[in-house]
């Protein structure tokens, strides 16, 4: 029998998609495949938890160590990512933007030529290491025990519906991966 969210045994339909994510929304997220989901549609809904944290260059360098692993982008990437965060002139634990944060790594990877930040898939990759980051702050504040937080730092194994979710609403916040220079 066919999944009710295949339209074409492949692709989810919008409707599916949609539904999914008001229920994690709702009821909260069970998965680490689930809180990617809820970050991403907090923030894509501009929830005021969702626009601002805590800027913490650890935990940013766990985040896009541990997001790298499900999107992938070029070699030098992670290496770049933290030569960046130690350039930031913000202090640890100072609240920021999240979007203010991401353009600031674009515009910073810009300036010191580094050869990926004019492509789409690494720009994403920014925008999803800091939403791992939020994600590991938010569990840490909800008091989740080290099993739980460990999870968020090893490679995540996501089902087909977990990814097609997290494509759509990375095309859904497509505009936010375009920069203005």
């Amino acid at each position: 029998m066919k999944d009710p969210g295949h339209s074409n045994g492949k692709a989810l339909n919008w409707a599916y998609i949609c539904q999914r994510t008001r229920v994690i929304l709702t009821e909260g997220p069970a998965s680490p495949a689930e809180w990617w989901i809820y970050e991403l549609a907090k923030y894509g809904r501009r929830d005021p938890d969702a626009v601002s944290m805590k800027f913490e260059a650890s935990t940013l360098c766990e985040a896009f160590n541990a997001s790298h692993s499900i999107f992938p982008a070029c070699p030098s990437f992670l290496r770049d990512i933290y030569h960046l965060l130690a350039m930031l002139p913000i202090k640890s634990g100072q609240a920021i933007e999240r979007k203010l944060l991401i353009e600031l790594l674009w515009e910073a990877a810009r300036e010191c030529g580094m050869d990926w930040w004019s492509n789409m898939r690494d720009r994403a990759a920014v925008v999803f290491g800091v939403m791992h980051a939020c994600m590991i702050h938010r569990r840490i504040d909800a008091q989740q025990t080290e099993d739980e937080l460990g999870s968020l730092l090893e490679k995540m194994d996501l089902g087909d519906d977990e990814v097609e979710v997290m494509n759509r609403l990375a095309e859904e916040l497509e505009g936010e991966l375009k920069i203005k220079l």
